[in-house]
């Protein structure tokens, strides 16, 4: 997968979801619990595979992860705090979990550079 936020210019990312296409060919909702658990798990993969990167398109694809992932937005269909409500997932918990995974790895790349010094 390449990431459940799409980069736009407007500060509020979109999730992919919208334009997946379900068996029979019509749009996919998220009133499927496994499209809101792929939705969930891809934006979370997202987010670990950017956090640290250098790279300007992965900059950018965590920036609006961590937007999607921080909105307080129920409105959009695949909006973060609406797929958490549907699995039934706390979404502090999974906050506090990519907090401690970005924490973890920007003291990794710092240790990483100290010891090349």
């Amino acid at each position: 997968m390449h990431g459940a936020i799409r980069s736009t210019a407007s500060s509020a990312p979109e999730p992919r979801a919208p334009g997946l296409r379900g068996e029979d060919g019509g749009p996919v909702t998220t009133s499927d619990p496994h499209v809101a658990l792929s939705v969930l798990l891809d934006a979370v993969e997202t987010y670990y595979r950017c956090v640290g990167a250098t790279g300007e398109i992965e900059r950018r694809m965590l920036a609006n992860a961590e937007r999607w992932f921080a909105s307080e937005d129920r409105s959009h269909p695949v909006a973060f705090l609406r797929l958490c409500e549907l699995l039934r997932v706390e979404p502090g918990r999974i906050r506090e979990l990519l907090r401690r995974r970005r924490a973890e790895v920007l003291s990794a790349l710092a240790a990483a550079r100290a010891a090349r010094s």
